[in-house]
């Protein structure tokens, strides 16, 4: 059984991908001097997460090539998305040697506003996952997995733009 469209998916994958190549074309030209740190795990964390979005968009796909029930491609797709989440969050805080305050900042800038944003959008893609996984208080979906793709592009759209417009070296 295959998905019936996988449209969605793949254009999400593609907003990814593209979102990173744009934004390695203006650190580049962002940066004259010695990328500072703050401006490097920006960058960092847009690349892992357009990554991590890129590679998720696919993997309902991938699985439906072998479990028939759609529900449970969408379970699988969440458990899979956690695992990956978590296992991504890990390596780029230690890889960017980062506290929470840092990445925080790299998401958000540095308005309060901004930093609440990026931890209630942390949160509402964790809830999706949770909400696929557990089936609970609705049946896993496509619905949910691809509004929870799409909140991973706002949180890479608001690093980017953090790491843009920010007057911070």
């Amino acid at each position: 059984m295959g998905l019936a469209d996988t449209s969605t998916l793949t254009s999400i994958a593609e907003l990814a991908i593209s979102l990173i190549g744009v934004s390695g074309i203006v650190a580049v030209f962002l940066t004259s001097k010695p990328i500072s740190p703050l401006k490097s795990a920006r960058f960092m964390i847009i690349v892992a997460t357009g990554s991590l979005v890129a590679f998720l968009g696919f993997v309902p796909i991938w699985l439906s090539r072998y479990l028939t029930d759609e529900a449970t491609v969408w379970q699988y797709s969440a458990i899979i998305a956690l695992a990956l989440s978590a296992i991504v969050n890990i390596v780029v805080g230690a890889v960017a040697h980062t506290t929470f305050k840092q990445v925080t900042a790299s998401f958000s800038g540095d308005s309060p506003l901004g930093r609440i944003a990026a931890s209630v959008l942390t949160l509402i893609v964790v809830a999706l996952m949770l909400v696929n996984i557990f089936g609970w208080p609705i049946a896993p979906n496509r619905s949910v997995y691809e509004i929870m793709l799409f909140v991973g592009l706002v949180q890479m759209a608001i690093a980017f733009a953090s790491l843009v417009f920010s007057d911070r070296q």
